[in-house]
């Protein structure tokens, strides 16, 4: 019920705003930020088998780069890592950077849903417990 209230009631009544929140979103996602191989080969290894086909499927299927994963970026060095808290220059995301076309289709994608996919995108991704 709740979900539904929530398509209805606050999603399909103000779309940008939410389509904002899950680009925020984006951003700060851990599974788009792995550690460097060389810095903790066994955190890379458990990353890479649990996330590599997201990211093939999501740069082939949804934002349509077909042969082309993006991949996650690289979090190297302990002082990096503050990057991902810190908002950057120009920019209302924080975190660290992703590649401008993957961006921009993920923002063509998130536009593209209605409330109903949008509000279950928003509750699978961005609210807290």
């Amino acid at each position: 019920m709740t979900l539904s209230c929530t398509a209805i009631d606050q999603v399909a009544s103000d779309l940008t705003a939410h389509q904002i929140d899950v680009m925020r979103y984006l951003g700060n996602d851990t599974s788009c930020y792995w550690a460097d191989p060389t810095e903790d080969r066994v955190l890379h290894r458990r990353q890479s088998k649990a996330w590599d086909g997201l990211h093939t499927s999501f740069s082939a299927d949804l934002l349509e780069l077909p042969n082309t994963d993006l991949g996650p970026a690289r979090a190297v060095g302990g002082g990096e890592a503050l990057l991902l808290s810190r908002r950057s220059e120009g920019s209302a995301m924080s975190g660290l950077p992703h590649p401008p076309i993957l961006v921009e289709k993920a923002k063509r994608w998130v536009n593209s849903l209605d409330a109903w996919t949008l509000t279950a995108l928003l509750f699978s991704a961005c609210v807290e417990s």
